[in-house]
Formats: structure tokens, sequence, C-alpha cells
């Protein structure tokens, strides 16, 4: 794909629907000394690299080197030295081919980014990394699809059924109005944040979560108003 596309394309991903695998927000290597509450404890976790090494194998659980579609959506890695640390997280998760948002704590992605040629980078002769921005509309399965870091409360295709998938929000929306009226609206909205998943989700259960609610437009756009959904 050139990269200019992703722009104004969709990505169009084809694959055995339990071989397709969205996530976000692994933090990887996140070990923030100054906070009382660090993130690997709010995940159950007794020290970051349990955390880390937890992931990992629960990524790995769900995932195989031969076939699986990895999509990232930000957030994905901390530390100095972080493109190689980053480099060491992707030869440890299992994976044909992962497309990584940067999220808002981007430095370990920019760092690799920057070694790439246009958006791509081939780890090791045999992984491929697809770097994409941090929105981005894609097919998949022939299913239309908004992917984001953030939460969108409007999106391409959202009267006509697309689906919209997010993390960043480490499952906090339930605790304001606003977030959990977002989050109950039955609109085809699904967070992957690891709060919400402690392992990454396939598309066959987001598909059959997400196809089962109605096609809730919240910006007045009808089912053929869209373009390119």
């Amino acid at each position: 794909m050139n990269w200019k596309d992703t722009f104004y394309k969709p990505l169009k991903i084809k694959n055995n629907p339990h071989d397709i695998l969205v996530w976000g927000c692994i933090h990887h290597s996140h070990d923030p000394i100054h906070w009382e509450d660090p993130i690997w404890n709010q995940r159950g976790y007794k020290s970051a690299k349990e955390c880390d090494d937890g992931l990992i194998s629960n990524w790995n659980s769900r995932a195989n080197n031969d076939n699986t579609i990895g999509f990232l959506l930000g957030d994905n890695c901390f530390g100095n030295g972080g493109a190689d640390k980053f480099k060491n997280l992707l030869r440890r998760l299992n994976f044909k081919e992962i497309y990584c948002c940067a999220g808002n704590h981007y430095a370990a992605w920019w760092q690799l980014f920057e070694e790439a040629e246009g958006n791509e980078y081939i780890l090791d002769g045999v992984k491929k990394i697809t770097f994409m921005p941090n929105y981005f509309e894609a097919f998949i399965n022939g299913k239309p699809v908004v992917c984001s870091h953030y939460p969108l409360i409007s999106w391409n295709g959202q009267g006509g059924g697309s689906y919209h998938v997010h993390s960043h929000t480490h499952g906090q929306l339930k605790n304001s109005k606003l977030g959990r009226d977002y989050k109950n609206s039955g609109a085809r909205v699904y967070e992957v944040s690891v709060e919400e998943n402690p392992f990454p989700i396939s598309w066959a259960e987001l598909d059959a979560k997400l196809s089962k609610l109605d096609a809730i437009s919240f910006d007045g756009h009808g089912a053929t108003t869209q373009n390119p959904f």
C-alpha cells in the first residue's frame, strides 16, 4: 500500500476472522515511578515486567506467525531506546502483518517509523509492520470500520452501519455521564483497550458484537450520504 493512500483510501483486509486481532494501549515497558498506582498494578500485575510478559502471552495465545493480521491502536511502547524496545516487543508478538497507530504516547512508534521506508518496516526480514495514522478507515472482510486511537462521537459511514473501534480511554468512559451515554448508546462502537479486553479481540468476536447493534447516527448523515462507505 502506498503510504499516501492511508490519508484518503480505506485499507482493505481479507483474512480468516479469527486470525484478525485488534487491541490498544498495551503500554509496554511503562513503569511510571511517580504514579501512586502504576498502570501495571491497575491491571492486576505485580510489576511492569510481569505485565509486559502477561500481555504478550495473552496476545500469543490467540495469534500465530503464519496467519495473524493485527491492529494495535496506539500507546504501544514506552522508555528510552524506544525503537529497540518496540522491535523487541514486536519480535515477541506472533503475527504475519500488523498495523500500528501511534497514539498519544508515540516516542517509540516515531523512532521506529523514522527507520521505515514509507510507512512500512519489515522486521527481521519476516514480519511486516505498517505505521498508520491515529484515524484510518478500512474494509475488513468487506465490512466498513473506522479505527482510531481516540473515541469518536461521529465517524464516516455511521448512519450506514459502519463500525468504530478505539482505545485510549482505558475503560474509564463509565466514570462520567457523557462517557456512559456514549458507551451505552447502542451505536456500533467498541473500545479495545487492555482494560476492557485483557486479551486481544478477534474480528470474528467484534463483528458478532457490533452487527447486532443498530446503525445509529449522531450527526444527521444517513445511509446514503457517506463516501466511500
